[in-house]
């Protein structure tokens, strides 16, 4: 897996005790709060919550694909793995009472969405665009009675004169060229009229994560109508990234980014850092033919032909001058890691390679060209270090 299940303890714990000694006033937490929704896991993360909110903080959660009616809710003993009680909509917002809903202005009756104003003239929409009806869902989608309560929300705010920011755990925006093609579950169903939407009634700036990758992407619409998408990456995934974000007095946002550097946990003697990209290649390169196998059985082919046709996609070789002796899959993962980092970068011969891919007569060949293209290759404004200008809706 992609997700540092054991360490993950350790890690929460490091990231808590950072917030609680610096002076950060809001957390915003978009949802996957517990691996697969195990009761006994929200009860904990809220007692970690808590101490922060003892510290004086601000909380605020919104609910992911993961947390609710998860029938994937197991506890592990060595390979022996059992069913443990999972969590009802009703469930997670009576434990997560005093983070967000407690306090709360309006509260949408169809989903767990809520709004707070946690300082004088900013409002942030907490918004559940998650399916858990009978049983989670990776996919996302708001229906059509919270989005129009969001809007609703969002012309209140606006008329009273309040910054209004979104909160959601589903991307709203395409973070590369294809992802709504390869991994649709990672967009809200119907992401384009509801960014449209939330531009025109000035809903600018969404937080989420699902992908949890380190990436932000900007959408222009007609009359000088923008949307944000700030996706954050994951805590228990390399590169372990948390955002920290100021609202300047003059309605600047600057959203700058850390890391996990150090954890209490044994690591192998080497930095945390290194152990968490170790972690993450090895577990994507397991995973990548499974991706791509998806992705063919989508167009109609068995699970045999897929997977044979995948792995044969996976071996092409690369030219001796970008790295000898290797293939399309030995590169892949870093691909897929230079996008969980952010700011992605590309050389001029690996992309030249990719762009012949991209051009062959295979069609399988041209789809992976077209990937490996769209990942390394990073959609404005920078990820990592962005000034937003809230007032002239500008991004440097």
């Amino acid at each position: 897996d992609r997700k540092m299940i054991l360490e993950s303890p350790a890690i929460l714990k490091a990231v808590i005790e950072d917030l609680k000694s610096s002076d950060v006033d809001i957390v915003l937490i978009p949802g996957d709060l517990t691996k697969d929704g195990e009761e006994i896991s929200h009860l904990e993360f809220a007692g970690y919550l808590k101490e922060l909110k003892d510290n004086g903080k601000k909380v605020y959660v919104i609910n992911g694909n993961h947390d609710i009616n998860n029938n994937h809710a197991y506890k592990y003993d060595g390979d022996k793995v059992e069913a443990v009680k999972s969590v009802t909509p009703e469930e997670f917002k009576k434990i997560y009472w005093e983070f967000g809903y407690k306090e709360a202005i309006a509260v949408d009756n169809n989903s767990l969405s809520y709004v707070v104003e946690p300082i004088k003239d900013v409002r942030i929409i907490a918004i559940d665009a998650c399916k858990y009806n009978p049983y989670s869902k990776t996919e996302g989608e708001i229906s059509k009675e919270t989005l129009d309560w969001i809007l609703k929300q969002v012309e209140i705010a606006k008329k009273e004169n309040k910054i209004v920011f979104g909160m959601m755990h589903h991307g709203i925006l395409e973070h590369f060229e294809g992802q709504k093609m390869l991994f649709p579950e990672y967009i809200i169903n119907n992401y384009e009229e509801v960014a449209k939407l939330f531009a025109e009634k000035g809903l600018n700036v969404i937080f989420t994560g699902h992908f949890h990758a380190q990436d932000i992407v900007r959408k222009d619409f007609q009359n000088g109508n923008f949307l944000l998408d700030i996706e954050t990456g994951s805590l228990v995934t390399y590169p372990c990234p948390y955002r920290m974000i100021t609202l300047t007095e003059d309605n600047k946002l600057i959203v700058g980014n850390k890391k996990v550097e150090k954890i209490d946990f044994d690591i192998k003697g080497i930095s945390f850092q290194d152990y968490a990209y170790d972690f993450l290649k090895t577990g994507i390169k397991n995973i990548i033919p499974q991706y791509f196998a998806g992705y063919l059985m989508k167009k109609g082919l068995s699970r045999v032909e897929a997977m044979l046709k995948a792995n044969n996609l996976l071996s092409i070789d690369l030219p001796s001058d970008i790295a000898p002796n290797s293939k399309i899959i030995d590169i892949l993962p870093d691909a897929i890691i230079s996008h969980y980092k952010g700011d992605e970068k590309i050389s001029k011969l690996v992309l030249e390679f990719f762009d012949n891919l991209a051009h062959s007569e295979d069609d399988n060949e041209i789809l992976i060209g077209k990937i490996l293209i769209s990942y390394f290759s990073d959609l404005p404004p920078d990820d990592n270090d962005t000034v937003i200008d809230l007032n002239l809706n500008v991004v440097k």
